[in-house]
């Protein structure tokens, strides 16, 4: 499965606990239950921060985190 770059998901939060992504489109939703790679563009300059995160589903509940591999874009 390719990598997908969301252009309607929003990063929200940070933090453990505290995260999530909304936004995203229907087959965005899908691809990430399946295991598929839907990345979102981060804009925050943190230096522990990557540019893009991982969609993440867990619990019914879409969640973000560092994405360390190579972009296709």
């Amino acid at each position: 499965m390719k990598q997908i770059i969301s252009k309607t998901g929003i990063i929200n939060g940070r933090g453990s606990k505290f995260r999530w992504v909304n936004g995203l489109t229907g087959e965005e939703r899908r691809a990430v239950r399946e295991g598929g790679t839907v990345l979102v563009k981060d804009d925050n300059d943190h230096h522990t921060t990557t540019s893009y995160k991982l969609v993440t589903f867990y619990e019914g509940k879409y969640s973000h985190r560092n994405f360390y591999g190579e972009v296709q874009l």
